[in-house]
């Protein structure tokens, strides 16, 4: 009984207790606070963490040991290309190479900056992070590459490791961002509905994201990308007003959503030059990339009801002309009793009524269904040998049969 009463061991046990009690109401509530979608995030981050060290350890030993080689060469190549440069101090001639650069947009990566400073570096900690969550998310802007032939290696096998499981994580984002919309969707018609004096659905009926609501949710999305680049470009800009215009910005971050990741156009100032301020070095800044990766959980949501949209769309105008074209064939091959008869009507009337069936009320009847053209067996064939291949027996068999 002492030792139950030492203070030491009492506070032991009752912080125990806490412990233990705090891992069974997590374990107990761990759907209710979507225990598995954190997870899943915090194994992205930790990948996307790795990564980053990964890539900036490996390239910026490579970039530190050819870039003083580099730069001798560009040196020699300026001051040996013509005669006049050997008129011209060392000073000048480096003012005019600087300012050539400059002119052509080219001195944020050129080798006479990186020399300046080594904050001047392509590849910062930022930067691979950048570069990280472009691989698995596979936009690949292009705009940053490992240049060594051990980083090339690292990225694939990293591309290799992380894709699929970035995937699956989206995939679990999307269905639980789908699931949510929907319900918000649900609750603001029944409201709408009520509000306006219509008629009550069945408890039973079943209700889905419209094509409509989707398309809002990735324009508001992408309106707010947009908006996001714009303005952080313009803010790490050395002057006010040197960012990317608006439109460019809509255009990168649609670029980006879809993963299109063409590169030719960047922000001027958040991906493309490094930026000292209060000794935090600004280069390929990780919050582009971590705005477009959750704006993949969305596409996902806009994806899936965009596709079976245009699945049943198209599937039901082929299902509509298939059943009415030998419809028609079959009628129109059947000729009248009385001699005289025009063939034509008979025709005419046939094409009129599968024509009548075929409408744009129709198709978007179709398209608007909710069911799988599929039936949710998308990706999942399973086949019976037997239907495919004859067995050995079978083949006996019928060469024994007479």
């Amino acid at each position: 009984m002492e030792i139950f009463e030492n203070p030491v061991l009492q506070e032991n046990l009752r912080n125990l207790l806490e412990f233990s009690q705090s891992i069974y109401w997590l374990v107990h509530n761990r759907g209710q606070i979507g225990f598995r979608h954190l997870c899943m995030l915090l194994l992205v981050l930790v990948y996307t963490l790795l990564g980053g060290v990964m890539f900036f350890s490996i390239e910026t030993r490579y970039d530190s040991k050819t870039i003083s080689a580099r730069l001798e060469i560009s040196q020699h190549n300026i001051h040996t290309s013509t005669p006049e440069f050997h008129l011209m101090s060392s000073m000048m001639t480096n003012s005019a190479y600087v300012s050539l650069l400059k002119n052509e947009s080219l001195y944020a990566i050129s080798t006479y900056y990186k020399s300046l400073d080594p904050a001047n570096l392509k590849w910062t900690y930022g930067s691979a992070i950048f570069f990280s969550m472009n691989l698995y998310t596979t936009t690949g802007y292009g705009s940053i590459a490992p240049e060594s032939m051990l980083g090339q290696f690292c990225a694939i096998w990293y591309s290799v490791l992380t894709i699929p499981v970035t995937l699956v994580v989206v995939r679990d984002l999307g269905q639980w961002l789908l699931v949510h919309l929907t319900k918000i969707y649900v609750h603001a018609l029944v409201y709408h509905r009520r509000t306006m004096g219509y008629i009550e659905q069945p408890e039973d009926t079943m209700i889905s994201l419209p094509i409509k609501f989707c398309i809002s949710l990735l324009a508001g999305y992408l309106l707010v990308s947009s908006v996001f680049v714009y303005l952080l470009d313009d803010w790490y800009g050395d002057t006010p007003h040197t960012g990317v215009s608006f439109f460019i910005a809509f255009y990168f971050s649609y670029i980006s959503l879809s993963t299109i990741g063409l590169g030719d156009i960047m922000p001027n100032n958040a991906t493309l030059r490094s930026l000292l301020i209060d000794h935090l070095v600004i280069q390929f800044h990780p919050a582009i990339s971590t705005l477009f990766f959750f704006g993949s959980p969305v596409m996902k949501v806009v994806n899936r009801v965009t596709y079976i949209f245009i699945e049943n769309g198209i599937f039901g105008t082929f299902q509509m002309t298939s059943g009415g074209l030998p419809m028609y064939r079959a009628s129109a091959a059947i000729l009248p009793d009385k001699p005289g008869t025009d063939l034509v009507h008979v025709f005419k009337n046939e094409a009129t009524v599968m024509l009548n069936g075929l409408t744009i009320r129709s198709l978007a009847t179709f398209a608007r269904a909710n069911a799988d053209v599929y039936g949710g067996g998308f990706g999942r064939v399973n086949l019976r040998k037997g239907d495919l291949v004859q067995s050995k027996t079978s083949v006996n068999n019928n060469q024994a049969s007479p």
